[in-house]
């Protein structure tokens, strides 16, 4: 087993849970009943956690164990020892959620950070906090007057995000606000505002830029691999189960897949291309009928005179989305290996995320094209964005997805919604 554990700072080079899991000799049984975890032969002061949950929840699944090796090497290192070596920062999690579940699973593996508490009005978080060695809390406002965090992640309802930002800035807190970063314009500019002016960091949970293959697919551009870049397309078009929707909250106005997923490819194409200076879409309804979108088509023009399209469903299944692209959200999202997005230069064209280049002998329609499969360098993005928290936290480094980003990406999503109203193009400050 020393093997195993040593290892497990490598396990941030996986993408899926899955993967994490088996390079440490766990195994997650699917099929031998929901959120189980069959457990190798393990000394015997090393604690087992098996939650039965349902599948769908699998994020939730606590492994005791990887707090148990992470508590090991760090009581084995001092600064006598080491001089480099600093105490994890001490990270709370704020909501319970599926999101904030993955959070306190990614915080409690992360040699750089300790989970803190878990703050949730909801009793049933107590056995999240529980499993995790973390503090327990109803009330945030509570757990911030108590002190003893170095972080939040703010992972609640998107209506809340203004009002608890607010409560971490008036604290002092650093936090990660999840997407959307508020539910308007004018809450994202207050909570942003009120941060400037306390001189405490914000960052926005767009996790996706933590991806390397994101940075890799924006040196390529920036270094004209595809010549001049003139267009993008997208997709993300899944078939979301009926259960889903018994939240009546995902079936109002602004629970559809515009705020909840499409916001995701807003930013990715912000981060890639460049700002977005006109948008233009259409939205319907007619699938499911509820008073929410379920699929959208939207145009882009940006600053850099580019052009991008989306086709946005969740009623149509594919394997065209991100996440089956990618295999982050394995297994809610299985792994299709399939690419949502393509990015057009006058040079070449490229398959994103999994990096197929086609090139021409020269830009030419008589000759023959053919395609590259360009190495992809492998990371969990979630795990780089728990990593990265901590050094801005330690002020080792700057947010890579800050408030004032996190509010950009969403007046360029809000405006998806204006522009399929009014019939009109929105054209962004």
């Amino acid at each position: 087993m020393r093997a195993k554990f040593q290892a497990l700072p490598e396990m941030t080079g996986l993408r899926r849970f899955s993967d994490r899991m088996a390079a440490m000799g766990l195994i997650f049984c699917s099929r031998q009943g929901a959120g189980q975890l069959r457990w190798p032969d393990l000394p015997r002061d090393i604690p087992r956690t098996v939650v039965p949950e349902p599948l769908n929840a699998c994020w939730r699944v606590q492994c005791r164990v990887w707090i148990a090796c992470k508590r090991a090497r760090k009581a084995a290192r001092t600064t006598e020892q080491d001089p480099e070596f600093m105490s994890p920062v001490r990270i709370a999690v704020i909501g319970a959620g599926l999101i904030g579940a993955k959070h306190v699973a990614y915080i409690s593996a992360s040699p750089l950070a300790d989970l803190a508490a878990v703050a949730d009005p909801d009793p049933a978080a107590r056995a999240l906090a529980d499993a995790n060695g973390a503090a327990y809390w109803d009330d945030v406002a509570a757990m911030l007057h108590a002190g003893g965090i170095d972080g939040a992640i703010v992972a609640t309802p998107t209506a809340t995000h203004e009002e608890i930002g607010l409560q971490c800035v008036q604290a002092g807190v650093p936090a990660i606000i999840e997407k959307p970063i508020a539910h308007t314009l004018e809450a994202a500019e207050r909570l942003n505002t009120a941060a400037d002016a306390a001189g405490v960091t914000l960052l926005t949970g767009h996790h996706r830029r933590y991806n390397p293959v994101v940075t890799q697919t924006q040196a390529m551009i920036n270094r004209g691999d595809l010549g001049r870049l003139v267009g993008v397309n997208a997709m993300f078009a899944i078939s979301k189960p009926g259960p889903y929707f018994n939240m009546s909250w995902r079936r109002a106005p602004g629970g559809g897949p515009v705020l909840t997923n499409l916001i995701h490819d807003i930013d990715l194409m912000r981060a890639i291309v460049g700002e977005i200076a006109e948008v233009s879409a259409i939205t319907s309804s007619a699938a499911r009928g509820f008073d929410t979108e379920d699929s959208a088509t939207i145009a882009l023009r940006f600053l850099n005179g580019a052009l991008g399209s989306i086709f946005l469903s969740d009623t149509a299944p594919s394997p065209w989305t991100w996440e089956q692209g990618t295999g982050e959200n394995d297994p809610y999202f299985p792994e299709s290996t399939e690419s949502a997005y393509r990015f057009f230069g006058t040079e070449a064209s490229l398959e994103f995320p999994r990096l197929k280049l086609w090139r021409q002998e020269a830009p030419d329609w008589t000759k023959t094209i053919a395609s590259e499969d360009l190495a992809v360098e492998e990371a969990d993005a979630f795990a780089r964005q728990i990593a990265h928290f901590a050094r801005v936290i330690r002020d080792e480094e700057a947010p890579l997805v800050s408030g004032r980003e996190g509010q950009r990406t969403l007046a360029a999503t809000l405006a998806v919604f204006q522009a399929a109203e009014t019939g009109q193009t929105v054209k962004l400050g």
